[in-house]
């Protein structure tokens, strides 16, 4: 399963207190990841479909800036979106 938004990315590099997570082999990263612009890359989760959304906010650093710069894993979200 994927981290709960209030997890983040962070539960990349730090096992949550969570007990969904005795599996947990990581660290999977060993610092934040952070974007070409120097800010950290953002995470959400919906619990509801079960899929998780992966942004930068793009060169501005502002989320849904209205610029179109937002880069993310969403096809709905941004202009400048990546498929998965």
């Amino acid at each position: 399963s994927y981290p709960a938004t209030d997890e983040g990315l962070g539960a990349l590099r730090t096992k949550p207190g969570a007990d969904k997570y005795k599996n947990w082999k990581g660290p999977y990263l060993k610092k934040e990841p952070i974007d070409p612009w120097g800010n950290p890359y953002k995470y959400s989760y919906d619990k509801q479909g079960g899929d998780y959304k992966l942004w930068s906010s793009g060169p501005d650093g502002k989320d849904d800036s209205g610029s179109g710069d937002d880069i993310t894993n969403d096809e709905k979200s941004a202009a400048g979106s990546v498929s998965e």
